[in-house]
């Protein structure tokens, strides 16, 4: 049974730098069905991720620091 995939990112991680990598992992996640979000801030993250397993994710990832795995962990 194949598995859908969406990464929560927050582009403000880093000073940036995860903002400035999604367009070249961004090709990679899509070829792998992976559905990708960006946050606007913390609260909204946290609603991504709980949508993305709402409606059928089974693996939710955050691409960001420690504070975003904090708020949607």
């Amino acid at each position: 049974m194949p598995r859908r995939l969406a990464v929560v990112v927050n582009p403000a991680s880093g000073r940036g730098r995860a903002a400035r990598m999604l367009p070249e992992v961004e090709p990679g996640l899509a070829s792998l069905g992976a559905g990708v979000e960006v946050s606007d801030g913390p609260e909204h993250a946290a609603r991504l991720a709980r949508e993305a397993a709402g409606s059928g994710a089974d693996i939710v990832v955050a691409m960001g620091g420690d504070g975003l795995v904090g708020m949607i962990g």
